[in-house]
């Protein structure tokens, strides 16, 4: 063999080898198993008992009267409570 002819059958083997490397660097990563969630409380009855008192109800005892003229957006009718 000549060393051209060996040349060329080492430069196809390399390519062959850097072809093969990116091929499976890039298949790799689509065949891993997926990662989950780590899992939560099995009940959230701790969380809200110590929320409990941060719960507030705000409710309006007075009715206002929007602003009227030209321009004025008219407030939606809202049930009381």
């Amino acid at each position: 063999m000549t060393s051209n002819t060996i040349l060329r059958a080492a430069r196809r083997t390399f390519i062959a080898g850097a072809a093969a490397l990116l091929v499976s660097a890039v298949a790799v990563p689509s065949f891993t198993a997926p990662t989950f969630a780590a899992d939560g409380p099995a009940s959230v009855a701790d969380l809200a008992q110590g929320l409990l008192g941060a719960v507030v109800n705000i409710s309006t005892s007075q009715t206002v009267k929007g602003t009227e003229g030209p321009g004025a957006v008219p407030m939606p009718q809202l049930p009381e409570g």
